[in-house]
């Protein structure tokens, strides 16, 4: 399924007991939201894998607004799929963090190292410059 056919389905299943207006209205907030999450990088079939289908959710917009406008209803439906699309964005599987905590390790490990090395390149034309004037002032002190 593509996104022209999910407003589609969407749009024929609100028809049936909605105004247009108010149709229309509830078919752009999915064109809008599809949109803005193409644009943060994730592709049409993810989004509309984590949408699902249209007619459920044709169902839920149709059980929760009444068509004389119940404002609280609507709001509360709208609360809730944000907080259900905000909930499956942040699972992440415990592998996935495994991973990401190991490349982090290995980053600070590497990040670590290189300043260490930086700091001995740095260091060590001076300890070689004063371990040479050490030890010429030895060698003057023992003649």
């Amino acid at each position: 399924m593509n996104r022209q056919e999910f407003l589609r389905i969407l749009r024929e299943t609100l028809q049936s007991r909605l105004t247009p207006q108010e149709t229309e209205q509830h078919v752009e907030y999915y064109r809008t939201y599809i949109e803005e999450e193409i644009r943060e990088g994730k592709t049409e079939m993810e989004i509309l894998d984590v949408l699902g289908d249209p007619r459920l959710i044709a169902r839920t917009i149709l059980d929760t607004t009444v068509s004389s406008g119940n404002t609280q209803q609507q709001d509360y439906y709208e609360e809730s799929r944000t907080e259900a699309c905000e909930g499956e964005h942040t699972k992440v599987p415990d592998t996935a963090k495994r991973i990401l905590y190991l490349c982090v390790g290995i980053a600070i490990t590497f990040a670590v190292l290189f300043f260490i090395v930086r700091l001995v390149i740095f260091l060590l034309p001076v300890a070689l410059a004063a371990g040479a004037v050490f030890l010429v002032i030895s060698y003057l002190k023992k003649r």
